[in-house]
C-alpha cells in the first residue's frame, strides 16, 4: 500500500548547493521577466528548504510571498516556519488555483512569478493551470522542478520523438528552458528518477491569442497525438486536404515532425472545414 506522501509525489529537497543554484536562477528570471510580477508564489512549499531562501529574495525585492500546499499535515510546521507569507492549503492541480490567482490580482499581486519543486503526481495539471493562467496575463515567470522526461517533453521541438500534445501546450503559452538535471540524492526520500529544473519564460504573445475556444485547440492536439504513427490526412476531414499544399504539407507527415504554427493552421482548418 502506498503512504500518503507517495500518494502525493512528493520528495523533500534536501540539497542545499541545488535549493542555492535554484534560488540563483529564480532570482535571475525575475529580473528578466518583462512584466514585473507582484508576488512570488512557491507551490508545494512542503519541508521549506526552498521556501527560506525564497522568503529572503521576497523581502529584497518587496515582494509578497504566498505558498500553496496541498497536505493538510504540514500546516502547523509550514505556518511556524513561514510566519511573513500569505498561506493557503489548496490543491494546485484543480480550479482552486485559478481562483488564488484572481483573488491576488483583486487584491494587485498579478501577475505573479512561480517557483516550484512539482509534485510529481500532480505536476502536468499544475502546468496545465499555469498555461492557461499565463494566457490570461497572470503569470510573469515560473522556474520549476519536474521529472526530467517530463521536461524534455515540455520542451521537445518538432522532430522530437519526445514531441506530443504536452509539448504544444506549454509552448503555446512559454518558452521553456532546461537549465540543470537534480540527482535522486539531492532528496528525502530519494525518487527513482533524475530531476530537471526548468526556467518558463511567457511569450509576449500567446500562441492561441485569436482563438475561441484555446481548450478546443488543446483537445485536437490531444486527438492529434493519440496515434502517433498515422499520418495527419487521418485526422482531417478530407474536404481540408486541399490546403495541405498552402501549409507546405502533402497529407503523409506525422503529428510529431509538424512546427506549432503549422497545428495551429491545420486546428483553423478544420475548424471551417466542420
Amino acid at each position: 500500500m502506498k503512504t500518503r506522501r507517495q500518494v502525493l509525489g512528493q520528495n523533500f529537497l534536501r540539497h542545499r548547493p541545488t535549493i542555492e543554484k535554484i534560488t540563483q536562477l529564480v532570482d535571475a528570471e525575475l529580473s528578466h521577466a518583462v512584466h514585473r510580477p507582484k508576488a512570488l508564489l512557491e507551490i508545494g512549499p512542503g519541508g521549506l528548504a526552498l521556501t527560506k531562501p525564497l522568503q529572503e529574495l521576497a523581502s529584497a525585492r518587496g515582494l509578497p510571498l504566498v505558498l500553496v500546499e496541498r497536505d493538510p499535515r504540514l500546516e502547523d510546521p509550514i505556518r511556524a516556519g513561514a510566519t511573513d507569507a500569505e498561506i493557503h492549503f489548496m490543491d494546485a492541480a484543480t480550479e482552486k488555483l485559478g481562483a488564488l490567482f484572481l483573488d491576488l490580482q483583486a487584491r494587485g499581486h498579478a501577475p505573479l512569478f512561480v517557483a516550484s519543486n512539482l509534485p510529481y503526481s500532480a505536476g502536468s495539471r499544475i502546468l496545465a493551470n499555469l498555461c492557461h493562467l499565463s494566457g490570461m496575463g497572470m503569470v510573469s515567470g515560473a522556474v520549476v522542478m519536474v521529472q526530467k522526461e517530463v521536461a524534455e517533453r515540455m520542451a521537445a521541438p518538432a522532430a522530437s520523438r519526445d514531441r506530443g500534445a504536452f509539448s504544444l501546450l506549454i509552448q503555446c503559452y512559454f518558452e521553456p528552458r532546461i537549465e540543470f538535471d537534480v540527482g535522486p540524492g539531492a532528496f528525502h526520500p530519494p525518487p527513482k528518477v533524475t530531476s530537471t529544473v526548468l526556467a518558463l519564460r511567457p511569450l509576449s504573445k500567446p500562441k492561441t491569442a485569436g482563438l475561441a475556444d484555446p481548450l478546443k485547440f488543446e483537445d485536437f492536439c490531444k486527438r492529434l497525438f493519440s496515434q502517433r504513427r498515422k499520418m495527419i490526412r487521418g485526422f482531417v476531414p478530407r474536404d481540408a486536404h486541399a490546403q495541405f499544399g498552402r501549409l507546405g504539407l502533402n497529407g503523409t507527415e506525422r503529428p510529431e515532425t509538424l512546427e506549432l504554427d503549422t497545428v495551429l493552421e491545420l486546428f483553423r482548418v478544420c475548424g471551417k472545414q466542420s
